[in-house]
């Protein structure tokens, strides 16, 4: 029998299709291997919790994209800080005006807010002023450098919601092609200030005035007159229900001075309570844009903020805009 050959051609051929049908098996392993892969990987993130989380870039402080205001007192520069901020854009006034205290500088500043981070400057007459701050929703921390160098750390309260007074105001007017703009920073009602006073006054008390109090009514003892004290001695008003106006008055000697810390009287500083003037506790000047000249301002009162119109002296009439939520 004769044995049939084959052509190399068709060997050839063979070997290239087993060749081919190797290399389409082994991509698609691959390809089936990634895939599995994929899924796999997306089943682990969706099971541990806080994966995604912890995969996010960025450092958002808490509270940083929250509206509020912001307002403080600087005592040690005799300064005023007032922040209002939208959680995107913030408009802020610093100044060391107040009733007490005549102004030496003033400054808006304007810009934006990233991830609770404010770094913005505004021109000023001898060069730049630069605020940097941090917000968090609650409290405003930052420093404002003025172009003289003068260098002013602050940490500022958030207004709370309730209140009605509080907070930073902005008053702008052009006059003769000159443009003033005059701002104020309320602090919350009975805040009080840091304004320097008398710790306290010293109020003789009736024992020192020769006013005896109604246990203080026992007369000189015998040693001092020379008569026997069983003759001398007046029960006080406690013992006999009798006033103590009615019994004699020992003399400064016998009954001695006190101490004028027994005796003194704290001020409303001194006890925390707020000034009976009624005025609001607050720092405010005015900035002519033109010439960087700054420009004292009398203190806001309810009626003002109320009517949201001010009359400055020599100046007139100007709107007053609450800065809430950036407003002005």
């Amino acid at each position: 029998m004769q044995q049939k050959r084959r052509s190399p051609g068709f060997i050839l051929a063979i070997l290239c299709t087993f060749t081919l049908l190797l290399a389409a098996c082994q991509a698609g392993t691959s390809s089936e291997r990634q895939t599995l892969h994929q899924n796999t990987t997306r089943l682990n993130l969706r099971e541990t919790p806080g994966m995604l989380d912890t995969m996010t870039p960025g450092t958002m402080t808490p509270g940083a994209n929250k509206p509020a205001e912001y307002v403080a007192q600087v005592p040690a520069e005799n300064a005023w800080v007032g922040l209002s901020s939208t959680g995107k854009r913030i408009v802020a006034f610093v100044t060391d005006g107040s009733q007490g205290h005549q102004p030496t500088f003033a400054q808006w500043f304007k810009g934006p807010v990233t991830n609770g981070v404010v770094d913005t400057t505004t021109p000023a007459k001898n060069g730049t002023d630069h605020l940097q701050a941090t917000l968090n929703g609650n409290t405003a921390t930052g420093t404002i450098t003025l172009a003289g160098g003068k260098s002013i750390a602050f940490t500022a309260d958030a207004v709370a919601p309730s209140e009605q007074t509080a907070g930073l105001y902005r008053s702008e007017r052009e006059i003769k092609n000159q443009r003033y703009v005059a701002g104020w920073i309320v602090l919350p009602a009975g805040a009080g200030t840091a304004t320097p006073q008398a710790t306290g006054t010293t109020t003789p008390s009736a024992t020192a005035t020769g006013t005896p109090s109604a246990t203080a009514t026992t007369t000189p003892s015998a040693m001092e007159t020379g008569t026997p004290s069983t003759a001398t001695t007046t029960p006080s008003a406690t013992e006999t229900g009798t006033p103590s106006t009615a019994t004699t008055t020992p003399s400064a000697t016998e009954t001695g001075t006190p101490s004028a810390t027994a005796t003194t009287t704290p001020s409303a500083t001194a006890t925390g309570s707020p000034s009976t003037t009624g005025a609001l506790p607050q720092g405010g000047a005015i900035l002519n844009e033109q010439n960087f000249t700054v420009l004292p301002t009398q203190p806001l009162t309810q009626n003002q903020i109320n009517s949201k119109e001010v009359a400055i002296p020599n100046l007139g009439a100007f709107k007053l805009v609450p800065c809430g939520k950036n407003q002005c």
